[in-house]
C-alpha cells in the first residue's frame, strides 16, 4: 500500500469513532448517575434505620408487650409513641396509616396492655 492510501484509509476511520465514543461517554455518565442516585438513596434509608435505632431506649417498654419486636417499636417511636401509656391514647387506625400497620394489630397490642395493666 502506498503512502497516500494508508493516509486516507487511517483518516476514514477516525471520523465515525469519535461520535461513537462520546455516545458511548454519554451512556455511561447516564448509568453511573442513576448508580450513584439509587446508593445516595440507599444510604439515606440506612441513616433514617440508624436514627431510630439509636432513638429507642436501652429498655424499650413497648417490646414488653406481646407481638411487639424492634422492628415494630421503631415505627412506633417514629409515629411519637414512646410508651404504653402513648399506645393505649392512640387511635388505632391513625396510628396504623402512620406507621404502616395493621389497625387490627395495633387494636390488639392496646387490648393486651389494658388487659395486662400495663
Amino acid at each position: 500500500m502506498a503512502k497516500s492510501e494508508r493516509g486516507k484509509s487511517k483518516g476514514k476511520g477516525k471520523g465515525k469513532k469519535a461520535p461513537d465514543r462520546l455516545a458511548k461517554r454519554a451512556e455511561e455518565k447516564t448509568r453511573l448517575r442513576k448508580q450513584m442516585a439509587a446508593l445516595t438513596a440507599r444510604v439515606t434509608a440506612l441513616e433514617e434505620r440508624v436514627t431510630a435505632l439509636e432513638s429507642t431506649p436501652a429498655a424499650d417498654p413497648l417490646l414488653d408487650i406481646p407481638g411487639i419486636g424492634p422492628r415494630y417499636a421503631n415505627r412506633l417511636h417514629a409515629a411519637g409513641i414512646q410508651g404504653v401509656t402513648d399506645l393505649g391514647a392512640a387511635d388505632p387506625v391513625a396510628l396504623a396509616e402512620q406507621t404502616g400497620i395493621p389497625a387490627k394489630v395495633i387494636r390488639g397490642w392496646i387490648d393486651a396492655t389494658a388487659a395486662s395493666g400495663q
